[in-house]
């Protein structure tokens, strides 16, 4: 070593021209070690931040999880999914020599520090990586960036997502289980057997700009059980916009197609997320139908009640588009709507946050007004998200399928505030508007009640200036406006619906076409509504049509009207002027009546013009005196108040829903489930007694008076059929189970599995009655009665457990 020291110091030229001669075979050797690749290929791994993108360039961290070391890259370049140690650039190393997903994922949490993953698959996309067993849980913070394969972007909305990830072959979804992670640009689906597409145990990370559940275009539905699964101690997590400005447009996810709920967070102690922007059951064209069978979003308690779960945002951008989902568009547990306490002294998720109330919602041009209260906790601020939906849910209580806009109110010592909000806004009449309520501490609310939109009303007329026509107190309206509307409007809201619904099997489905479609439902309001324009006077001497008695013309004094005096025979030229409504009457053709009781005659020529709409100048049992010249009397107007006859009448109003458990949608056949109904009666008069069937796999599309055993489109041939005996009062609900003790045993036969080949399974409200085709029920609107859900039955059914029920039974409804 001396000598080799002695000889380095004597000829230092010699070792430094040496060493420029090995320089090539040392980056030869470190580029096999570090599997930079040649120079066609990106490197697979470059630890030098100068040269690496770094996250904040493709998406920001959240602001307490900065990096705080440099970041390696890693390329993914081959839909494969395989795992040899190492990740390669394409062609080179040693195994497989490429860098599947797996293994840049293991690379990275060998790492250590904040790094990034990108994609550079070679040819045309969309490329699907089709998983065959669980990726690696996720233990550092990582970015997984979708949107730099070549042909991606999520610069704008719609993204164009080019990496689909297919979850088939895994029982585990994406696990963030290390923190500050962001996952963006990415495709997940078919995630069936796992809890969930996205599953987050740990802290501060991001999910944005993907599509979860359906394929690469957004539109169509390929489910996995619940979109994004948040729960442990995961706090401050960020699923879609931050609403800073920045980039929010790119930053929503689309979350639909789930045999469960889209987002699910559950444990108390999975606080301060924010879920913001997306678009939750709906495509992101806005319209397309991708619904989770489930709830939108699920706010459970089985591992706690979680708070500060921020749903929306206090800038337009990040409110939630919501929509099409079987269950609420936010259900807080427990399962269902949550009914508003008095002052919000209720617990649970979110602390059960009470929703607004919306009492008007009216649209004019480009332009709709909000009307409403919130009763909460008192002394307290709150943020109102406003959404308008082309339907209702069928809960009652609505989602946000297009966002309005927010308020901020504050509660009184009572916790009672009132609000009336314009929005710019371009709403339909006939559309509905819901809201939420998310406190300070970003608790916020299930959807409100569902409020339709209605137009601005209508201005009353102002009467004509000249109420001069109008004889005083001649001849006395005492003739009723409407005159026989005394009858009840619809007597015997169900006249013939006492029978039991399912009287007997008798009666064709449809009896005959002799029923009237409503039994006359208003039977009473044949009369006319209001009878004719010219309603008899009655205390009136002369028979005249209209509402003046044509005085006598000439200068015979005394008409005799009922209840006056005689006139007196001055026949002035110029009648006394009425100090009240009556013009002073000019010396003309036109008479002007006297104040008193009675008209007082004029001696003029000419008749008392009528003062009713119909100008009949010639009365009818009034002879005309032939000396009077007949001149063409003008009609006097006169204010008339028509009735109001356009609004419906009160009536009940039976929807609902049903659900599935376990909730999914491939079933295999002998799987034991379990089958709720959930009927309310949303109307304002109570339902009589009515019954409820499911039907498995119809061979027609349900309606009344076509019961499951009627359509059975398999065989075996199973159904359930429950009778609501006591029927619904306004207001009330009824929940229905597959158990036994639940639906009626004569009118059954449900083995309590699916058999083979069920695919479909229908719900129809109020299905059945023996005498008309609307079912026992006669309904504010028919058209929510039916529920259809879609499911997959596989496999032979279990040995020893085939149904013996016959096809098609006829059963006896009693």
């Amino acid at each position: 070593m001396k000598a080799l020291r002695r000889f380095i110091q004597r000829r230092p030229g010699v070792i430094f021209l040496l060493c420029i001669a090995m320089l090539p075979l040392i980056r030869s050797v470190y580029a096999n070690r570090e599997t930079t690749g040649s120079a066609s290929q990106p490197s697979a791994v470059l630890t030098s931040s100068a040269s690496a993108p770094q996250p904040e360039q493709t998406y920001r961290q959240p602001a307490a999880n900065a990096p705080t070391s440099p970041s390696a890259l890693l390329i993914v370049n081959t839909e494969a999914d395989t795992d040899d140690g190492a990740c390669d650039a394409l062609g080179s190393g040693s195994g497989n020599q490429d860098c599947t997903l797996r293994e840049a994922i293991n690379a990275a949490n060998s790492l250590g520090g904040p790094d990034t993953i990108n994609f550079a698959i070679p040819g045309a996309g969309p490329h699907t990586i089709t998983l065959v067993s669980d990726l690696p849980p996720i233990s550092d913070a990582l970015v997984i960036d979708g949107s730099t394969q070549a042909g991606a972007s999520c610069a704008s909305w719609p993204p164009v997502l080019m990496i689909e990830i297919n979850g088939s072959g895994s029982s585990t979804g994406l696990q963030l289980s290390g923190g500050s992670s962001i996952v963006a640009g990415l495709v997940l689906n078919r995630f069936n057997a796992a809890a969930a597409a996205i599953d987050i145990t740990s802290s501060g990370n991001s999910v944005t700009c993907n599509f979860i559940g359906t394929d690469s275009s957004g539109l169509v539905p390929v489910g996995n059980a619940n979109g994004i699964l948040i729960h442990s101690s995961a706090v401050n997590n960020r699923i879609g916009t931050d609403g800073d400005g920045s980039n929010d447009a790119r930053e929503a996810n689309v979350i639909g197609g789930s045999s469960g709920s889209g987002i699910v967070v559950t444990s108390s102690q999975a606080s301060t997320t924010s879920i913001a922007g997306n678009f939750i059951g709906i495509g992101p064209d806005g319209i397309t139908n991708v619904g989770n069978i489930g709830a939108g979003i699920l706010l459970d308690s089985t591992g706690g009640d979680p708070q500060g779960i921020s749903i929306g945002g206090s800038v337009p951008i990040m409110l939630n588009h919501s929509a099409n989902n079987g269950g609420l568009g936010i259900d807080i547990a427990p399962a269902g709507i949550n009914p508003n306490d008095g002052q919000d002294v209720d617990s649970g998720p979110n602390g059960r946050q009470n929703y607004p109330v919306i009492t008007a919602a009216v649209a004019s041009a480009g332009s709709i007004t909000i009307t409403g209260t919130l009763n909460s906790a008192p002394l307290a601020s709150f943020r109102l998200d406003f959404f308008a939906n082309t339907a209702c849910d069928l809960s009652g209580n609505g989602e946000g399928q297009r966002p309005i806009g927010s308020l901020s109110v504050s509660t009184n010592s009572s916790g009672d505030a009132s609000f009336t909000q314009g929005f710019s806004f371009s709403a339909s009449v006939g559309e509905f508007v819901s809201a939420t309520a998310t406190d300070s501490s970003g608790n916020t609310s299930e959807f409100a009640q569902c409020a339709e939109i209605t137009p601005p009303p209508t201005p009353t007329p102002t009467p004509t200036p000249t109420n001069t026509a109008t004889p005083t107190n001649t001849p006395t309206f005492t003739a009723t406006p409407y005159p026989t509307l005394t009858p009840t409007p619809y007597p015997t809201p169900y006249p013939t619906l006492t029978p039991t619904p399912y009287p007997t099997a008798t009666p064709t489905p449809y009896p005959t076409a002799t029923p009237t479609p409503y039994p006359t439902p208003y039977p009473t309001l044949t009369p006319t509504p209001y009878p004719t324009a010219t309603p008899t006077p009655t205390n009136t001497p002369t028979d005249t049509p209209t509402n003046t008695p044509t005085p006598t013309p000439t200068n015979t004094p005394t008409p005799t009207p009922t209840d006056t005096p005689t006139p007196t025979n001055t026949p002035t030229d110029t009648p006394t002027p009425t100090p009240t409504n009556t013009p002073t009457p000019t010396p003309t053709n036109t008479p002007t009546p006297t104040p008193t009781d009675t008209p007082t005659p004029t001696p003029t020529d000419t008749p008392t013009p009528t003062p009713t709409d119909t100008p009949t100048p010639t009365p009818t049992d009034t002879p005309t005196p032939t000396d009077t010249p007949t001149s063409t009397p003008t009609p006097t107007p006169i204010r008339q108040f028509l009735p109001v006859v356009l609004k419906a009448p009160p009536m009940a109003d039976l929807y609902g829903t049903f659900w599935i458990e376990p909730v999914q949608l491939n079933y295999s056949a002998g799987q034991p489930v379990t089958i709720t109904v959930v009927i309310n009666n949303g109307g304002q008069l109570a339902a009589p007694p009515f019954w409820v069937d499911l039907y498995i796999n119809p061979a027609e599309l349900p309606h009344v008076g076509l019961r499951w055993s009627d359509t059975c489109g398999m065989s075996p041939c199973y159904g359930i059929a429950w009778g609501v005996s006591g029927g619904l009062a306004p207001g009330q609900s009824i929940t229905l189970t597959s158990q036994a003790s639940s639906y009626a045993a004569g009118q059954t036969v449900w083995p309590g599995w699916f058999a083979s080949g069920s695919k479909d399974v229908c719900l129809l409200i109020d299905s059945w009655n023996n005498s008309d085709p609307n079912g026992a029920v006669v309904e504010g609107s028919e058209e929510n009665n039916l529920i259809i859900r879609t499911i997959t039955v596989s496999g032979p059914n279990p040995p020893g457990t085939q149904p013996t029920f016959p096809l098609r039974p006829r059963l006896r409804m009693q």
